[in-house]
């Protein structure tokens, strides 16, 4: 009986999903089950049985070694393999003569979370005059490549191990220093988290701060990333209008409660507005008499253009109502992974466990190495000549879209900011339009993409890359594209 080639035992489906390697454990598992296989009988060698079936050595090997860790067969160096005396499992054969191996799909919670929230506002990442980037032409190269490598021959073993899950302390204490001069916010380090981007703090935070089926408050246009993080934590989303002062607070008991209010009050997510100081303060107290957190992102105040940035709502509460929201996205690059957020005293212990239980923690080459680019006065250097830049390009910009496409849209010069918004005076369909545009490269978003109701149409157009060819070719294209 010695090196039977195992004919009639099994039979191998080439047209099925499941690979053949596992076919002959089936196989072979259910011919000892039956008794088909007696316990002592001898296999062929790897290399006849793969013969036999023309399949490859690896893949009778694959299958031998499965065979062998349910204890099916014995195999020992230099020997055929054999049936074991021993019996399989209880159980580990049931369901071995099923054809097909289950098809695993996603989860309701698996697929909510694999939706990309920006489909709609740009289903292509890149291109000219993309918005929401910084201007990498700007980027300090040398000089942060000096604090990365002076940062890497200095970090200790608790720096790059897990003791600082909430953030090095070098940086937590420059952060809480520069965010008090700057915008007034209020905190010690022990309260500034640092996580790996804005979108994991909001993301985070909603899991935190708010169970399935409570209500978020976002604005109303606004930012897709905060909408995304609330509704993939199963949260009630509801709009709060935005007009040219910001989002408009609701008065009287308009609606649900609230748990979180996402806003983005220095310079609002699209729009560009600023809030005023009594507008701020009604958002404090609707927070505080509702029990609600404000999440306020301050994604790129550094960009104002004129004076001086109100203070921040963080500053301005009395109380604990406002959690703060800051990335080093915009002011330096996306792929640094670093933002931070300032939250009360009280629970800056239970939240910067569960920045390790999500596994947000951000880089930590990434973070010394911006504590010393920020010790040594280059941060400050870096924002003074990139607001510059980002306003002569903002100007620019504009008034190129306003003398060619002047009369089919309506175009607003920013306060601040790395883009701005061109509303169409007609409804066209700002969608399609996009599409096409970022077929052509240019990288535009629509407008409509972030409203929750009542859409208006136009194009978010980045400007912190556009140069003067730039913007040369991309004010063509849109004409180009609009001329169809």
């Amino acid at each position: 009986m010695r090196d039977q080639l195992l004919q009639g035992i099994v039979d191998l489906d080439r047209e099925s999903r499941l690979p053949l390697s596992e076919q002959i454990y089936r196989q072979v598992c259910i011919a000892v089950r039956d008794g088909v296989l007696p316990a002592g009988r001898r296999l062929p060698s790897s290399r006849k049985l793969a013969s036999s079936l023309g399949v490859s050595r690896n893949t009778v090997n694959t299958a031998y070694e499965l065979l062998k860790s349910e204890t099916v067969v014995d195999i020992r160096t230099g020997a055929a393999p054999v049936i074991a005396n021993r019996q399989p499992l209880d159980g580990m054969t049931n369901s071995l003569s099923a054809g097909e191996t289950v098809i695993k799909t996603l989860s309701a919670r698996g697929n909510s979370l694999c939706v990309n929230p920006r489909e709609k506002l740009r289903p292509v990442d890149g291109g000219i005059l993309e918005p929401g980037v910084p201007a990498f032409d700007l980027f300090p190269r040398e000089t942060w490549a000096r604090s990365l490598r002076r940062v890497s021959r200095l970090m200790s073993q608790d720096d790059v191990f897990y003791r600082h899950v909430a953030g090095l302390p070098g940086l937590r204490e420059l952060l809480a220093r520069y965010l008090a001069e700057e915008r007034g916010v209020k905190a010690v380090p022990e309260q500034v988290l640092v996580t790996s981007s804005t979108q994991a703090s909001l993301a985070l935070l909603a899991q935190c701060f708010a169970d399935p089926g409570e209500t978020a408050f976002i604005e109303e246009p606004g930012y897709l990333g905060a909408r995304g993080a609330f509704a993939n934590a199963d949260l009630n989303v509801l709009p709060l209008p935005v007009d040219n002062e910001g989002a408009i607070p609701p008065t009287g008991n308009q609606g649900p409660t609230p748990q979180l209010i996402y806003l983005t009050p220095s310079h609002q997510y699209p729009l560009g507005f600023a809030m005023p100081l009594a507008r701020r303060l009604a958002f404090i107290e609707l927070a505080r008499t509702s029990g609600a957190f404000i999440l306020e992102d301050d994604y790129d105040s550094e960009f104002l253009f004129s004076g001086r940035p109100v203070a921040s709502l963080q500053g301005l509460a009395a109380g604990p109502e406002v959690i703060y929201l800051g990335t080093f996205a915009k002011t330096m690059l996306p792929g640094i992974r670093v933002a931070y957020m300032v939250v009360p005293a009280n629970l800056s212990e239970q939240l910067s466990q569960a920045i390790r239980n999500m596994g947000m923690m951000a880089s930590a080459p990434s973070q010394a190495a911006l504590a010393d680019f920020m010790a040594a006065g280059h941060y400050r250097s870096h924002l003074r000549k990139i607001r510059l830049a980002y306003q002569e390009r903002g100007l620019a910009l504009c008034n190129a879209l306003r003398a060619r496409l002047g009369n089919r849209m309506d175009v607003f010069l920013p306060a601040g900011g790395i883009q701005l918004v061109a509303r169409f005076k007609n409804n066209e369909d700002d969608q399609h339009i996009a599409r096409l545009l970022q077929q052509r490269g240019v990288g535009v978003s629509a407008l409509s993409a972030t409203y929750l109701q009542r859409p208006e149409t136009g194009l978010i157009i980045g400007f912190s890359g556009a140069d003067a060819p730039t913007i040369r070719r991309g004010v063509d294209e849109i004409s180009a594209v609009l001329s169809q």
